[in-house]
């Protein structure tokens, strides 16, 4: 399933999107410990934006799980998150929105595949316009938060921050 098929995520015409990747030298079921744990987020998340995030549902996790973060980007805010696609040690797949905004869910990614004894691990992120006024709106913010230039550098350091953690739990297990 490709992440523009993942269930429970809304459609929309395209307003960002970007992903990259990195090899880590850690077995796919210790970098998915890491990056499927999102209240851990706040620990390699590249941005710095996360503040906090915690679990509301009871259970595992996997789809259907949801959070609630607080984060910051300009001004604080509080987002919900939801898992849509849960693989272990190949995929996950979340949508995440401020609470209470009319704006589809950004849908952030990790896709693992194993590379002999380390893993390759994809990172991707796709925000969809929102419609009508809510455009307007969603666009004008995004002259003032300047994503394009914030989501790229943030993404490749949460990618670095997983590889760092991964490859110290490997060496310390």
């Amino acid at each position: 399933m490709t992440d523009t098929q993942s269930p429970g995520l809304q459609e929309g015409a395209e307003l960002l999107s970007y992903g990259s990747s990195i090899r880590i030298n850690a077995p796919p079921k210790r970098v998915f410990a890491i990056v499927s744990d999102l209240a851990r987020s706040p620990e390699w998340a590249g941005s710095g934006a996360i503040r906090s995030i915690s679990k509301t549902t009871e259970g595992p996790i996997g789809p259907g799980t949801k959070y609630q973060s607080s984060e910051k980007i300009t001004m604080p805010y509080k987002a919900e998150t939801e898992i849509a696609v849960f693989q272990p040690e190949e995929l996950i797949v979340w949508g995440s929105k401020p609470v209470g905004e009319r704006v589809p869910r950004h849908r952030w990614s990790f896709r693992l595949a194993p590379d002999g004894e380390g893993t390759i691990l994809e990172h991707q992120v796709r925000v969809a316009r929102a419609r009508g006024v809510m455009g307007w709106i969603q666009r004008l913010g995004f002259l003032f938060t300047k994503p394009k230039k914030r989501v790229p550098t943030g993404m490749d350091q949460t990618l670095i921050n997983v590889k760092k953690l991964a490859e110290q739990e490997a060496k310390s297990s």
